[in-house]
């Protein structure tokens, strides 16, 4: 058994698009199960707040994918965590491509 695992946390801030929109991570989501080689368990599972903002969660056999987003502050927090090693620049590529260019902080955990 792999005793590493790789833990990516994304704060991002200045966006310009609609981050309460549903299919826009489900592309997200579904986009990085692809580059990480990861398994979905079940569908994206979300919570959408009463004025805006969400939350979505999926399960992945290797962990889990998730977001919570602030649109009233144009701001996301975003982490995937995974049993097995990725390449966290392709994500960060993921981000910016869906939802356009934007400030990016982000660290990296091996847990």
């Amino acid at each position: 058994m792999n005793s590493r695992g790789m833990h990516l946390v994304v704060n991002a801030s200045s966006t310009k698009t609609n981050l309460d929109d549903h299919l826009v991570w489900e592309i997200i989501f579904d986009k990085v199960v692809v580059h990480t080689k990861t398994n979905k368990i079940g569908n994206t599972n979300f919570h959408d707040f009463p004025i805006q903002g969400l939350t979505a969660f999926q399960v992945l056999s290797e962990s889990h994918i998730s977001v919570h987003t602030y649109p009233e502050k144009q701001s996301y927090y975003f982490d995937v965590y995974s049993c097995k090693e990725f390449d966290y620049d392709g994500i960060i590529k993921i981000l910016k491509e869906e939802l356009g260019e934007h400030e990016v902080d982000f660290h990296l955990m091996v847990r």
